[in-house]
């Protein structure tokens, strides 16, 4: 039990957080070789050539709704490779806007233009603070998710213990209370039967 909350309260979101994290930044590094941009290119392109053409994949056409999730992910690739060429900083600081809607699951179409502004200008300045300095924020993630997974294991083994200890100590207690329970159960079982025939007795007497 302990472990289970721990995992799904603790580890688990700290976990996707640093995958999510090193995901991203992995995604940015491979986005600086000139050949990842040509092909990220070439391949919106295509897409683009696909959605106008008016194609059907598998019995699904790009330009149906079905396919509007496809055709946003595949814009915001292009749109967040283009500016990682052209703007470091900006990628920097949309990857981490990415980053803090899914920690806080944060809604910008259901938020004020002020807090969105206000969250995106925060984001630049951080971003430029951690400039060229991200595979520290990943290696301190990586160590908090060591640090998580150790308190647990712990904490789980602590709890293990001092249920073997409790047993130990007060099993055959337990044990005998449940079996007086029963005892005492079955007395009354015996009493109320007795009572019962002795009324369906009286009954038929008169």
């Amino acid at each position: 039990e302990v472990w289970s909350i721990g995992f799904e309260n603790l580890l688990s979101p700290m976990g996707m957080l640093t995958l999510q994290t090193a995901g991203l930044r992995l995604c940015l590094w491979l986005a600086g070789f000139t050949w990842i941009f040509r092909l990220v290119i070439f391949a919106g392109l295509v897409v683009a050539g696909l959605y106008a053409a008016g194609v059907t994949i598998q019995q699904v056409s790009l330009r149906s709704e079905e396919a509007l999730p496809i055709l946003i992910r595949v814009a915001v690739v292009e749109v967040l490779v283009v500016v990682h060429w052209l703007l470091p900083l900006i990628a920097d600081t949309l990857g981490l806007l990415y980053l803090v809607a899914a920690v806080v699951s944060l809604d910008p179409t259901s938020q004020s233009w002020k807090v969105c502004a206000g969250v995106a200008v925060v984001c630049l300045f951080v971003s430029w603070l951690l400039s060229g300095r991200w595979h520290w924020v990943v290696g301190f993630e990586v160590v908090l998710c060591l640090i998580v997974l150790l308190s647990l294991t712990v904490a789980t083994g602590m709890m293990r213990m001092w249920i073997d200890n409790m047993r130990t100590q007060h099993g055959d207690k337990l044990r005998q209370w449940r079996t007086d329970m029963r005892s005492q159960r079955q007395v009354l079982e015996d009493e109320v039967a007795r009572l019962r025939k002795r009324l369906e007795d009286a009954t038929g007497k008169r």
